[in-house]
């Protein structure tokens, strides 16, 4: 056996027993939204029809409530922000931490990382332990406008950035790339869609984390109220058939590395499994450079 494919199995051993070793911590910190008291309705035959139910998910309350957060984590109140609350105690999204560690082996440590919907960098704070020893590392955060707007003036740093689009992303900052798809597919409108545009892009690995799946052959969508603790308002979101992800990947892409053995979200009494996996384009697909 080569050197080369004994390094390589050897990073994928340690990569192995890292993921099965956090995996218990994980599925308490990575609940993000669905923590706490909720309630969840459905399913509803459209995305319309659950939308039209909803009220208060686009309250620019929500992002001011975001913002103070962020602020009070940047003052020193709080280790980091999850959906406008600070959190106090330390908490590590694992699998996107080893996830990462394992793309930048690929790129000996350097790549931009395109942050789709992450709002205003709670993933990038809590990852940033565990890459300050990165030379090379541009996160790109691609939001909604009003997000945007605020994360330049507010929060951008020489490492973290705010985009309108992916595209921007490309055009701006140089390979290779990974994207990050963090609890975000269950709320876009067309979720399959939304992937399938995002993976004709060149990206070299692609990282799904907390994504609510179902193992049966249908996605569903549900509505999701939230509990007042945080704030008042209700989000239409899907439980995404797993099959039909993966469908996306099969033919450009390999997973190597899947996490579907976290505790399921319960909201209001209904469990929703949570899953992960790490993607990584094939070698005879990867953009050439």
């Amino acid at each position: 056996m080569s050197w080369q494919r004994r390094s390589e199995r050897g990073r994928q051993h340690l990569y192995s027993m890292w993921s099965r070793a956090v995996r218990a911590v994980d599925s308490r910190v990575s609940r993000g939204l669905l923590d706490g008291p909720q309630k969840a309705i459905g399913p509803y035959p459209t995305w319309d029809s659950a939308k039209d139910s909803c009220r208060g998910y686009d309250d620019p309350l929500i992002l001011d409530l975001t913002c103070a957060a962020v602020k009070r984590v940047l003052d020193g109140e709080g280790y980091f922000e999850r959906d406008g609350m600070v959190i106090d105690r330390p908490e590590y999204p694992y699998f996107l931490i080893a996830s990462l560690r394992r793309a930048l082996d690929d790129f000996e440590e350097k790549c931009t990382v395109v942050d789709f919907g992450g709002a205003l960098g709670a993933s990038y704070r809590q990852c940033q332990p565990y890459l300050r020893s990165v030379r090379d590392l541009n996160w790109c955060i691609v939001e909604q406008e009003k997000t945007v707007e605020l994360g330049r003036s507010r929060f951008q740093t020489e490492r973290l950035f705010f985009k309108r689009s992916v595209a921007e992303c490309f055009r701006d900052f140089e390979p290779p790339f990974v994207l990050i798809l963090s609890g975000v597919l269950q709320y876009l409108p067309e979720p399959m869609s939304e992937l399938s545009s995002l993976l004709r892009r060149p990206f070299d690995h692609v990282i799904v984390d907390r994504t609510l799946l179902t193992r049966s052959s249908e996605s569903k969508v549900f509505v999701q109220r939230v509990s007042p603790k945080m704030y008042d308002a209700s989000y239409p979101f899907w439980e995404v058939a797993e099959n039909v992800l993966l469908a996306q990947f099969a033919d450009d892409f390999e997973c190597i590395a899947l996490d579907d053995l976290r505790r399921p979200n319960n909201i209001g009494g209904r469990e929703f499994p949570e899953y992960a996996y790490h993607f990584r384009r094939t070698e005879r697909h990867r953009p050439q450079r």
